[in-house]
């Protein structure tokens, strides 16, 4: 995940996945509310837990295709 402070590892649920997972790449936006943030310690690391009664609205990503977007990362794995 990304957002204007930076990345954070998040956890999508399974049912988040089946309905928007073809859909989700980089440049793709999920509007949450309510979204839990789980700690792991003072600081240490931080989860940002995605079911589906949070997400409020997708936009698909648009004017990339994802053969495009492998290209670009190298064939490597994108982070979303």
């Amino acid at each position: 995940f990304a957002d204007p402070t930076g990345r954070v590892q998040g956890y999508l649920h399974p049912d988040v996945i089946d309905e928007y997972g073809p859909d989700l790449c980089v440049g793709s936006v999920m509007v949450l509310s309510g979204a839990a943030i789980l700690v792991s310690g003072p600081g240490v690391q931080r989860w940002l837990n995605v079911v589906p009664e949070n997400v409020r609205g997708f936009y698909k990503a648009v004017g990339i295709e994802k053969s495009e977007m492998k290209k670009k990362n190298g064939g490597e794995r994108v982070e979303i």
